[in-house]
């Protein structure tokens, strides 16, 4: 498990699992509200997925700080998504 490093979003933790399944993603995760699967390659309106708990609400700004942050480092998280698989 590692800590996203290509960027941050505020209050929100982002974590690349070793040995994770494909496709490429990252878990992220608001402390007591929401942990949503962000795939690092798709679209901006598919890239955030499987939202728990069910009922949860994630803010727009949370969302667009994401979909955003990913877009600009979509290199540097896929550098880090095969780092995490070799470890």
């Amino acid at each position: 498990m590692a800590t996203v490093r290509a960027f941050s979003v505020p209050g929100v933790r982002m974590i690349v699992y070793s040995g994770d399944h494909e496709p490429p993603h990252l878990h992220a995760r608001k402390l007591g509200h929401w942990e949503v699967k962000v795939y690092i390659l798709e679209a901006d309106a598919a890239m955030i997925q499987s939202l728990k708990p069910p009922d949860a609400r994630m803010s727009r700004t949370d969302r667009r700080a994401i979909v955003e942050g990913v877009g600009r480092h979509r290199l540097e998280l896929l550098t880090e998504w095969e780092a995490a698989q070799t470890e």
